[in-house]
């Protein structure tokens, strides 16, 4: 089943590294099939894209899904830290129940609690 793995970022869309890390999950070639099968490789799919100013701070929003967000989430992670995105970020993915029980996976507040998602997570 497909989940949906959500990166918001606090920065304008225009900025390069929003642009970079955006083209870099879409030509991800993901180790496995767990992966949703687009254009020879298995890759995450972009579902929406959107962004705005909230308080006068711009963000933009990447939703991707993905068979196994922990897959995703094990290549986003360190793409995030090569661009030095991670103190301008928030993911979040699906839980079991949709977005009712959503993991937090990573937040620019070190005061957030972070969610933990097992190696057979798919959601």
């Amino acid at each position: 089943m497909k989940k949906c793995l959500s990166i918001q970022l606090h920065l304008s869309p225009t900025d390069d590294r929003v642009q970079n890390l955006l083209l870099t999950i879409l030509n991800a070639s993901l180790p496995n099939n767990k992966g949703l099968y687009n254009r020879g490789c298995y890759r995450p799919i972009l579902v929406s894209f959107d962004h705005g100013k909230e308080e006068g701070v711009p963000y933009t929003n990447m939703n991707f899904d993905i068979e196994d967000v922990k897959l995703l989430w094990d290549f986003v992670k360190p793409q995030l830290d090569i661009a030095k995105l991670l103190p301008f970020s928030i993911v979040v993915c699906e839980g079991p129940n949709g977005w009712d029980d959503y993991h937090l996976l990573h937040s620019f507040d070190p005061a957030e609690k972070i969610d933990e998602i097992g190696a057979s997570h798919n959601g």
